[in-house]
């Protein structure tokens, strides 16, 4: 699995975690929809995106950054964790993000036009939450199915 992007996806599951705990700002979406479509770009462009997550992140839930017994539910996802699962979890993640970044731009596009479909847009943040979740490969393909589907509506 290619590493590179890993910080960016990280605080991009950080902030699907706080939006799906306390819910979203008007500009979630699009900072999510910016980050993800900046995987892949270069790192100063991943880092700006990354720090534009935790910003986000921290408008949604202000005093997580400041608990002092964190319980980690809005915490950034361990990629780490998340690419070292068994093969079988593991290829179906990498599925799931290539769809997610597949998704992404389009996505992004509505968003910015204001036709963006709320069903779309949660598909998009179930698929994010699902790449740090200890979940089944049948659950990951799943999540990764209704993306699409939503995505193509």
């Amino acid at each position: 699995m290619d590493k590179r992007g890993d910080a960016l996806l990280s605080a991009l599951v950080g902030l699907v975690r706080a939006a799906s705990k306390q819910g979203k700002t008007p500009e979630t979406d699009a900072v999510l929809l910016r980050g993800l479509c900046a995987l892949g770009a270069p790192e100063a462009e991943q880092r700006a995106a990354a720090e534009a997550a935790h910003a986000e992140k921290n408008r949604i839930v202000p005093d997580c950054a400041r608990c002092a017994m964190p319980c980690g539910s809005t915490a950034d996802g361990d990629m780490q964790a998340a690419w070292s699962a068994r093969g079988p979890v593991r290829a179906e993640k990498a599925a799931l993000l290539a769809a997610i970044r597949t998704a992404a731009p389009a996505l992004l596009g509505g968003v910015q036009a204001g036709t963006a479909r709320e069903s779309a847009l949660l598909a998009l943040h179930r698929a994010v939450f699902a790449l740090c979740e200890d979940w089944a490969p049948a659950a990951l393909s799943e999540a990764r199915e209704a993306l699409l589907a939503a995505a193509a509506e």
